[in-house]
């Protein structure tokens, strides 16, 4: 694992993390997702490797100190969570003008909950939400707003 401020361009001790590939080819389908998120290994001709979408550094003390994300990733209950997906799928929704997602609660009480403006209910559009999204991004509670901040 590298930290580096682009492919094959080390940047000591921060930057954006790079693992040697081992877990797949890509993206099926989505050859440039795939150039976006894999590149030459510098140190190994021929092999790999994966932007993580990670940042950090290494510590005056040698240890990894993890920054955040540079997406809007995250993780609830075990799963990898794209907050966009299911703001795409809120303003899908028959009658939603406007929609966000954010998390509440902490450790296994975290949990999504979407907000949305519009004529939709939110029995509407939780319907709707069911149908275009695996259950795991079904914000758990949906809150109709005027409109939004």
């Amino acid at each position: 694992m590298w930290w580096t401020s682009g492919c094959g361009r080390c940047a000591g001790r921060g930057g954006d993390r790079l693992l040697r590939v081992c877990v797949g080819r890509g993206y099926v389908n989505d050859p440039e997702r795939t150039r976006a998120a894999y590149c030459a290994d510098p140190h190994r001709p021929g092999e790999r490797l994966y932007r993580t979408g990670d940042f950090g550094r290494w510590s005056a003390g040698g240890k990894l100190e993890f920054g955040g994300r540079r997406d809007a990733q995250l993780k609830i209950r075990g799963f990898r969570i794209e907050i966009g997906e299911i703001e795409d799928g809120l303003l899908r929704a028959p009658g939603v003008r406007d929609g966000a997602v954010v998390t509440a609660g902490s450790g296994e009480d975290r949990h999504l909950v979407g907000f949305f403006s519009g004529s939709a209910d939110a029995e509407q559009v939780r319907d709707v939400l069911e149908v275009l999204l695996p259950s795991y991004l079904v914000p758990t509670r949906l809150v109709r707003l005027e409109r939004l901040p």
